[in-house]
C-alpha cells in the first residue's frame, strides 16, 4: 500500500519486488524482455484488456478464430467483439479431444486478425501444438493469443520457441500471489 516510483524506502523495495518479479516471470516463459510482463488481477481481466484493444484495430482484417476447447474467459471475451464489428470462425476439436492443426488452415485467410486459443485443455489433457498454430497465422498475417492458464503448472512455457504474440496465465497456478500476467 505504497505509491510507486517515491523515493522513500517502502516505494524503492515495492518498486525493486516488481522488477523482481518481472524478471522471474521472463525467465519462467523465455521472454526476451522483463519489460515484455504486465501483472494484474487475473488472466480473464487481461483477455478482456488485449481484446478490448484488438477490438479498436479490426478494419478489413475482422476474423477472429476460437475454439471450442477453449474455457470461457477465452471465448466470451472474444465474442464480445461481435458489435464491433467482429466476425468469428470456430476451429473445432475433433472426437479425439484433440484441436489439429489441418483443421486450422482453412478457417485462416487475409481477413483473420487473430487465433485465440488455449495451449493445453487440463479437463481433457489435450495439448495444442501452438507453434503451428503461430507459423499458419503468422504465414497469413494474424496473430496469435494463448491462454496458457491449465498448461503453466505443468509445462515448460517458451513465448520464443512458440512464437506467439500475446500470452496470459495465471500466477497463482504457479505457486504465486494470487494475480495474473500478460506477455506481450
Amino acid at each position: 500500500n505504497v505509491q510507486r516510483g517515491g523515493r522513500y524506502s517502502r516505494s524503492v523495495a515495492v518498486d525493486q519486488a516488481i522488477a523482481d518479479a518481472r524478471e522471474s516471470v521472463a525467465l519462467l516463459i523465455n521472454a526476451y524482455s522483463p519489460a515484455e510482463i504486465c501483472f494484474g488481477m487475473n488472466a480473464t481481466s487481461f483477455i478482456r484488456l488485449v481484446s478490448l484493444g484488438i477490438g479498436q484495430m479490426l478494419g478489413e482484417r475482422d476474423e477472429i478464430v476460437i475454439t471450442d476447447m477453449d474455457h470461457d474467459a477465452n471465448i466470451a471475451t472474444w465474442l464480445a467483439l461481435a458489435p464491433a464489428g467482429a466476425k468469428f470462425k470456430w476451429w473445432r476439436m475433433r472426437d479425439d479431444g484433440n484441436l489439429h492443426v489441418d483443421d486450422l488452415r482453412p478457417l485462416i485467410s487475409d481477413r483473420t486478425r487473430l487465433v485465440a486459443c488455449t495451449v493445453t485443455a487440463h479437463s481433457i489433457g489435450s495439448i495444442v501444438d501452438v507453434a503451428a498454430v503461430a507459423d499458419i497465422a503468422h504465414a497469413a498475417g494474424a496473430e496469435v493469443f494463448l491462454d496458457c492458464v491449465h498448461y503453466g503448472p505443468h509445462g515448460l512455457i517458451d513465448v520464443q520457441a512458440w512464437d506467439c504474440d500475446y500470452l496470459v496465465c495465471s500466477g497463482y497456478k504457479n505457486f504465486s500471489p494470487h494475480m495474473g500476467f500478460l506477455w506481450g
